[in-house]
């Protein structure tokens, strides 16, 4: 897996909800050197994508990014054309397809159970691990390819933007060798990352080492990283200038007015800069990011973005919820028309 794929640390009322939906909805969508999913459940291939989606909605929904299931699942969904194309790989022989490991990884992605983003880094390693085996590309390097995950050994298609299908020709490339602990990462190869476990971090020089992240409570430094989502922070040493890796302020808790609260459900009160509820739908508010993640605020009140099929204003700041987008013909919001395989 990438080294960065754990890094959760994101800004603004939605990052619980971005850092869910990029492994529930990413992570099956993973090459692997490995297959073999051991014991458990499988799930065939044809109800990978609803159980995913099924499990990215009961989060969404229980974190406040969805107002209910129904209207979640309406408005959420994979690239069509990518699972149309494994379908064809998989019966081809050139993918491997693993259920065990796919029911693993939906387990994995439903013992999620909190909304706040220390939680999520905490069960991110085990999402990857069990997720990246569910697909196994078999191309070799110099085969004709649509997604990396067709491509053998972790390959990278290098297939360029060429449609809005997702249907972009391009050729396996082998992935270059990872850049080991204490090497230098400022400019890395194309595809190339840290080895696992490591990140790249900002040296004095003005460059950048591959270096183990520091875990919660570590002393640290301005040129330290620490453990996703938690930040190099709290009482700083005045000799050393050393803080802690600390983790984004709870419910109550004084914050930094940037939103990025613990918690999806709460945010960094205005007035009071402490970790609040965010504001239902109907409730007044002054501020876009004081209301619920599905919600924005028109100036005095919280008002429901709008749901699959509604009217929307295409230039609109967010025109619809999660995954929809509004139609410029129709101006309602829907999801983009299932294409199919690109082979």
């Amino acid at each position: 897996m990438a080294a960065t794929r754990g890094d959760l640390t994101m800004d603004g009322k939605n990052s619980v909800r971005a850092s869910f939906t990029r492994l529930a909805l990413a992570a099956v969508m993973l090459g692997a050197a490995t297959c073999g999913g051991g014991g458990g459940r499988s799930v065939p291939f044809d109800d990978l994508a609803g159980e995913v989606l099924n499990a990215d909605c009961d989060f969404l929904v229980a974190c406040g990014s969805a107002p209910d299931r129904t209207t979640c699942l309406a408005s959420i969904g994979f690239d069509s054309s990518e699972l149309a194309t494994m379908k064809v790989d998989i019966a081809a022989g050139t993918v491997l397809y693993d259920g065990r490991a796919a029911g693993a990884c939906i387990d994995a992605l439903k013992s999620l159970a909190s909304c706040k983003q220390t939680a999520i880094g905490d069960v991110g390693q085990r999402i990857d691990a069990t997720c990246g085996k569910v697909f196994t590309g078999l191309l070799p390097a110099g085969s004709v390819c649509f997604f990396s995950e067709e491509c053998a050994n972790q390959g990278t298609c290098d297939a360029q933007t060429c449609s809005s299908n997702g249907c972009c020709a391009g050729t396996c490339a082998a992935r270059p060798t990872p850049i080991p602990l204490g090497g230098e990462c400022s400019n890395p190869l194309p595809n190339q990352e840290c080895i696992d476990g490591t990140l790249c971090t900002a040296n004095a020089a003005g460059g950048g080492t591959c270096k183990a992240p520091l875990v919660a409570g570590a002393r640290c430094g301005p040129y330290d990283r620490c453990v996703p989502p938690y930040q190099c922070g709290g009482v700083v040493d005045p000799v050393t200038n050393e803080g802690t890796c600390t983790a984004p302020p709870g419910h109550g808790q004084a914050c930094d007015m940037s939103g990025n609260c613990d918690d999806a459900r709460d945010v960094c009160d205005q007035t009071t800069r402490l970790c609040t509820s965010r504001i239902a739908v109907g409730g007044a508010c002054s501020t876009i990011d004081g209301c619920v993640a599905y919600a924005t605020c028109d100036g005095t009140t919280c008002v429901a973005m709008p749901g699959p099929g509604a009217s929307c204003d295409s230039i609109a700041q967010d025109p619809c919820l999660l995954n929809l987008s509004c139609d410029t013909t129709t101006m309602h919001c829907s999801l983009p028309p299932s294409s199919a395989s690109c082979r």
